[in-house]
This record gives structure tokens, sequence and C-alpha cells, in this order.
């Protein structure tokens, strides 16, 4: 063999080996940009990652089903659930086979897809998946580790979403015990069942004890995520809603305006939480009667819901009623 070959298979080889290392950190830059709220990002090295996997390992391995739930999860938080159930399903189906029916990342699947049709307002099937989840968790982990403590909190909210508050809060009690516990005061996961908590108890209208809540969830993320991420902005859009219902509608509107100046920079102008932004600043507006601020505000709201949640979405349809109720001066206020 000549030298010139040589040469030549040393430098394939070189390039080689270069691109499959920087493959194998497309998941690790995915996660990271995921972790500081940059869910675009996120999108474009899941992608990569993704197809990396697929090509080298195949469409069965279990590296390309971790591709997938990265994939879907970044796309949930993009507000694009459709495309997050695909994929979590086609996770789904690679752990099955792979690992059997009672495997802990098979739980986290059924888990990730409940999470998923949650937010897309299904809440019968999200319960039905999140209590799969929570019986392997209980099986395999027992009853004080901080994955069951994210099943509760999963529950929770989708009793919530059926309205059923008491039920609800009996679920993120028991996730705040054991994550008080086991992370400890000041962890991003207790800010999150703080949260929760505080929702609860405004639904109840109990609005000092849920501003208590979301202020302790506000002060944890500010110091634990930085001012601009996205569960920062579910902070201030929460006290937004607690003051609505205090009749605070000056408060509302600046807590409501923080939380969408974060949404815009970094969901985007077209997400579903940049709409329920655009909704609850309508109403502020329409509470206040200026009718032409919250005019502009619901416009903006529904074009977005009818592109991206499609017109038989709860939220669409609420948006649609909203817009008729202010054009005709006889909006109702907010329950």
């Amino acid at each position: 063999m000549t030298i010139k070959l040589h040469k030549v298979i040393l430098t394939l080889f070189l390039a080689g080996l270069h691109l499959n290392t920087f493959a194998a950190d497309y998941s690790k830059l995915g996660l990271k940009a995921r972790q500081q709220g940059n869910y675009h990002q996120a999108l474009v090295y899941f992608k990569r990652d993704l197809s990396s996997n697929l090509q080298k390992l195949g469409p069965d391995h279990l590296r390309t089903a971790t591709s997938y739930i990265n994939l879907a999860t970044a796309y949930r938080r993009r507000g694009r659930y459709d495309k997050a159930i695909g994929y979590y399903q086609k996770s789904l189906k690679i752990q099955l086979s792979k690992l059997g029916t009672e495997h802990l990342l098979v739980a986290r699947s059924y888990n990730n897809l409940g999470a998923a049709y949650s937010n897309k307002g299904q809440y019968d099937k999200a319960i039905d998946y999140f209590k799969k989840s929570l019986n392997i968790r209980l099986k395999k982990l027992g009853p004080d580790h901080h994955r069951l403590a994210t099943s509760y909190n999963n529950l929770g909210e989708a009793y919530r979403g059926k309205k059923q508050n008491d039920i609800a809060s009996d679920y993120y009690l028991k996730a705040l015990k054991i994550l008080l516990n086991k992370l400890g005061p000041e962890h991003p996961h207790v800010a999150s069942t703080y949260n929760n908590l505080g929702l609860a108890h405004n639904r109840k209208g109990q609005y000092d004890k849920a501003l208590e809540y979301h202020h302790k969830a506000l002060k944890i993320r500010l110091k634990k995520l930085g001012p601009e991420h996205p569960f920062v902005a579910l902070s201030y859009n929460n006290l937004g809603r607690v003051h609505s219902n205090k009749g605070q509608y000056d408060k509302t509107i600046t807590n409501y305006k923080k939380a969408l100046k974060i949404r815009l920079s970094k969901l985007g102008s077209d997400h579903p939480l940049v709409a329920i932004s655009f909704h609850n600043l309508s109403y502020a507006y329409n509470d206040k009667k200026d009718y032409k601020n919250a005019l502009r505000y619901a416009n903006k709201a529904l074009t977005i819901a009818k592109a991206r949640l499609g017109p038989s979405h709860p939220y669409t349809i609420l948006y649609t009623k909203h817009l008729k109720e202010i054009k005709n001066k006889k909006a109702k206020p907010r329950k």
C-alpha cells in the first residue's frame, strides 16, 4: 500500500471519527437547549440525533427510542402535541418490544403520552396513561421515590383539567411531601408543585392561598432557572390570573405582559402558550372596559388557536366565544 493511500485512509478515518463524536453530542446539545427553554434549537439537535441513530443503529434500537422521546418532548414544549404523541408512540413500541411491559422506561413513555394528551385537553386519556405509569413506578421504586411525585403531579393536573380540584389538590400534596423530603425546598420540581397547588386553590376561590403558592414557585424559578425561562413566564401568568379573580386588573395586566414577553422570546409568536397570554390580556382589558385592546388581543389568540390547535379544541372554542362577547360588549367575568 502506498504512502499516499495510507494518508487518504487515515484522513477518512479521522473525519469519520470526528463526525461520529459530533453526532453523539447532538443529544446532549439538544437536552441543554431544552433545559434553557430554547425549544426551537433543541428540535434542530434532536432531529440530527435521530437521523444519526436511525442510520447507525436502525429503527428498533433503544437509543433510537430515546431519540424519539427527546424529539417528542421538544415538539410538546413547542405546542405541537400531535407530532409529540406520534413520536412518543414510536418510542413506546420499541421499549415494549425490547424491555417488556413493566420497565421504568416504559413507565416514562406512558407518563409522556399522558402529558401530551393532557396538553390537548383529552384528560381521560391522560389519566389512563398516568395511572399506567404510576403503577409501574410504585412496583419498581416504592412509594417515596421522587418519580412518584411526578406521577402524582401529573394526575393532579389532569384532574384539575376536569375541574375536580379537591382530587387534584390531594395528588399535589402527595407530590410535595415526597419532593421536599427528597430534593429540598428550592428544587424546580418543588416550584412546579407549588405552582400546581396555586392553580387548584385559585379554582376553589382561595385567592390569598393561591398567591402564596405562586409567589413561592416564582421565587424558586427566578433563582434556579433565571428571569427569562418559560416556567418563570408561567408563574407570572398564574399570578395574573389570581389578581384578575381578585379584581386587581392593573396587577393582572402587569403580570400577563411579563409572561407574554418571555413567551414571545422563547417560544415564538404562534405558540399556544402565547395564545393563552393574548387571551388573558384580552380578558383583563375587557374587565377594565378597554374594548379596543380586548378585541385586539382576542383576535391574536384566536388566530393562533385555529392554526395550531384546530377548530374543535376547547381553547379555540373558548377564544371564539370570548371574541363574540367582546364584539357585543357583553363579556362576562372569567370564572
